[in-house]
């Protein structure tokens, strides 16, 4: 809803016009403090390609990690 709108419909109900100005910019800056907390569709797109990015840098490093160990357990075994 817009101020002019909450401001006519606070003055229709019997209310003066200056505090019903005042109530609907009040209204209008609680809403956009509220609105700033939610995320946009680009902010939710950008963490998904971080997430997605640092996923895959995950999977390398398991890889590594598998071939690391596989090494190792060869060459226990070659020891052995």
């Amino acid at each position: 809803m817009d101020t002019i709108t909450l401001s006519e419909e606070l003055q229709n109900a019997g209310l003066p016009e200056q505090p019903a100005k005042r109530i609907a910019r009040a209204f209008q800056e609680q809403q956009s403090e509220r609105l700033e907390q939610f995320a946009t569709k680009a902010d939710l797109q950008t963490t998904e390609a971080n997430l997605k990015a640092e996923m895959k840098s995950m999977e390398v490093r398991l890889m590594i990690w598998g071939a690391v160990l596989a090494g190792v357990i060869l060459a226990i075994l070659k020891i052995s």
